[in-house]
């Protein structure tokens, strides 16, 4: 079989091999590979490939060796009907530079190496970036607040805390989840004629960033004219895959008792603690969820899509179980209440379900995973246009009410 002079062949060889050369030019109606790429992560690779001509017999299989400072390491083999192309490389050393090279095999046996990829570095995650562009609009006795997602650092981002300040004093800060959680947030319980400013921080599952710089300072006038309203929780239980219904408890955030979802004690079953409610959002205005939980358990912690045994998490559903926004998912024993806020203002219009849910791994012995849930309110704001008052000092007319 001849080739050209200037080829270097991705060619079915004589011996039914699989080709996997880097070529220039392919020679002998032979098909050839592209070259090997690898994209570093926390003391891993992927590494991916494309399939070269298999020589007559299907390619079973693909063996992916690292190499560091020259030495080859212990190759990864991709199996399969047919193998993929993209592999994970783990158990690298962070810091430490690494190519990687691919060979194929058949029922006659294994091809050449291919060409390196290019080095690539493992790096350890870190904490987020600081998040930037915090800015703030004033509502009544409220703030919604929005800001630009910061990297994150190698390891997905699982919360904002939105830190109010007047003054020189921090307030309690808002915890923003979800998967990924929203860059905006509603701060409710705030004070009209109160100037505040806003700071952002952002978490993953190294720790949390350095606060942003603070917002430009807003006030609501007290003069401002809106209406609000508040739409009372009624919580039900409506999972039949439930397995521990919510029961009534005394500790509470606020007045005499909340719900409890999960196990405290006991025997613990496989399945789910949840409490749901379908609620008609208003058609206009700003509709704000605020409530406020408290997580323990004695399994792992964890968040997000890392839960695999005992979790906690909070959703927004259609009325057939879809789920169109993911609040919060964790396994947490902080013992603390804590607050989450979310503007629901896309849903204006709607007939959702707010869905809370503990679930159970039915470990033995138990580990249990319970959540208090306490204070959940639905607020819409709508504000009414007010005719602007006169300046400072300007004199008025008789029988015009003096401005508030």
């Amino acid at each position: 079989m001849a080739r050209s002079e200037n080829s270097q062949r991705d060619h079915v060889s004589s011996n039914g091999r699989p080709g996997l050369g880097q070529c220039t030019r392919c020679g002998d109606g032979a098909g050839c590979s592209h070259g090997v790429a690898a994209t570093a992560g926390n003391a891993s690779a992927v590494v991916s490939w494309t399939a070269p001509a298999n020589g007559g017999s299907p390619i079973t299989s693909y063996a992916v060796t690292p190499s560091s400072g020259g030495t080859a390491l212990a190759p990864v083999t991709v199996t399969g009907n047919p193998p993929s192309t993209t592999a994970t490389v783990t158990g690298l050393t962070n810091g430490t530079a690494y190519t990687f090279t691919v060979t194929a095999t058949n029922a006659v046996g294994t091809s050449a190496p291919s060409a390196a990829s290019a080095p690539v570095t493992p790096t350890a995650p870190t904490v987020p970036g600081t998040p930037t562009g915090v800015s703030a609009t004033a509502g009544n006795a409220s703030a919604v607040v929005s800001w630009t997602a910061p990297g994150n650092g190698g390891s997905p981002i699982t919360s904002y805390a939105v830190t109010p300040s007047t003054g020189s004093t921090a307030l309690a800060p808002v915890t923003v989840s979800g998967s990924p959680p929203s860059t905006t947030a509603t701060v409710t319980g705030l004070t009209n004629g109160t100037a505040y400013t806003f700071t952002v921080t952002a978490s993953n599952a190294v720790g949390t960033s350095a606060p942003s710089a603070a917002s430009a300072p807003v006030t609501r006038r007290p003069g401002s004219r809106g209406r609000e309203r508040r739409v009372r929780i009624r919580a039900h239980v409506l999972d039949h895959r439930r397995v521990r219904a919510p029961v009534a408890s005394t500790t509470a955030h606020t007045g005499t008792g909340s719900a409890l979802l999960g196990l405290a004690s006991g025997t613990e079953p496989l399945g789910d603690s949840t409490l749901a409610q379908t609620l008609t959002m208003p058609a206009t205005g700003t509709s704000t969820l605020s409530f406020w939980y408290q997580p323990h358990t004695a399994d792992d912690t964890c968040t997000g899509t890392a839960c695999r045994y005992d979790w906690m998490e909070a959703q927004v559903r259609t009325t057939g179980g879809t789920t169109l926004a993911s609040l919060f998912k964790l396994s947490s024993n902080s013992g603390t209440w804590t607050q989450l806020s979310a503007n629901l203002s896309a849903y204006n219009g709607q007939t959702v379900v707010l869905w809370f849910n503990v679930h159970l791994d039915g470990s033995s012995p138990a580990d249990d995973t319970w959540m208090y849930l306490d204070d959940v309110t639905l607020t819409n704001t709508q504000t009414t246009p007010t005719a602007p008052q006169p300046p400072p000092g300007s004199p008025r007319r008789p029988g015009t009410p003096q401005p508030p």
